[in-house]
């Protein structure tokens, strides 16, 4: 009977493992197919678990044994980007913490690729932690986005000329930084009785204010938040423009904002055009 057992539970293992080691090819297969780069590996150790072929080509990186093997993912990073890098890898306290960056990396032909990684720290039944990250390759896309904002900034040169003033304002931290000029050399800040840096709400709450000015369009609403600013960009709304008056200096105003993606900023210039003065 004893050896009847032994025998089953022998079979019955060897099924196991074979359905492990299937499940194991089978993940290994899988991992390998998908488009990003798939990079886990233990703390503090840094033993590489999974490196996909993706992850290896984005390194330039040589077929690794698992568990076996080191792999200095922060070598190839520039010098730059460690930084930043390392303060957002920091985040990472907990089992189920999450973090995303964007880094650029050293090819073995001197080229620079542009990564987008989601990293994430988890553990083992055991207790032991370990790192997983996807990789995306966003260079070609950081190419394209740096040439629209080559052509943006020159677009926004030529509106600019000939305007009354000019401003650019960080939509994601709110704050308008700088006074603004007029060409005739007024100080509309101090206009306003605003001290710099100064939040746009707070800006936008007297620059056009129904006190300061007259309007007949409907957008000034939008103008008047920077939480309607930011809703209008994210519903596709790059460009806004629309006419005003400001009774008390007898000005007629032709406002053009300009919404924009600087990196993971949203940017918003506003060029004004006085049409009388």
């Amino acid at each position: 009977m004893a050896d009847k057992i032994s025998g089953e539970f022998n079979k019955l293992n060897g099924e196991l493992l074979s359905i492990n080691d299937n499940l194991s090819k089978l993940t290994s297969e899988v991992i390998d197919l998908l488009g990003s780069g798939i990079v886990a590996y233990t703390l503090p150790e840094r033993k590489i678990l999974v490196l996909n072929q993706e992850a290896r080509r984005m390194f330039d990186a040589p077929e690794i044994e698992a568990g076996k093997s080191n792999f200095n993912v922060m070598g190839r990073v520039i010098q730059e980007d460690r930084e930043a890098v390392s303060i957002a890898v920091r985040k990472l306290k907990y089992p189920g913490d999450i973090t995303s960056f964007v880094f650029h990396n050293l090819k073995m032909d001197g080229s620079l690729a542009t990564f987008k990684c989601t990293t994430k720290l988890l553990s083992f039944a055991d207790g032991s932690r370990y790192i997983l990250s996807s990789l995306n390759d966003i260079t070609e896309q950081e190419a394209i986005e740096r040439r629209i904002e080559e052509e943006r900034m020159r677009y926004k040169a030529a509106l600019s000329i000939g305007s009354m003033a000019f401003i650019t304002i960080d939509l994601t931290d709110g704050m308008l930084n700088e006074p603004i000029i007029t060409r005739y050399g007024e100080n509309l800040t101090e206009q306003l009785g605003l001290e710099y840096p100064v939040f746009y709400d707070n800006f936008a709450r007297k620059m056009f204010s129904s006190e300061r000015i007259e309007t007949n369009s409907d957008k000034i609403g939008i103008i008047r938040s920077r939480r309607k600013l930011l809703a209008a960009y994210k519903e596709g709304t790059t460009v806004i423009d629309l006419d005003y008056t400001v009774p008390e200096q007898k000005r007629k105003v032709h406002l053009i904002v300009m919404l924009h993606k600087q990196q993971q900023n949203t940017i918003a210039s506003f060029i004004f055009y006085d049409s009388e003065k």
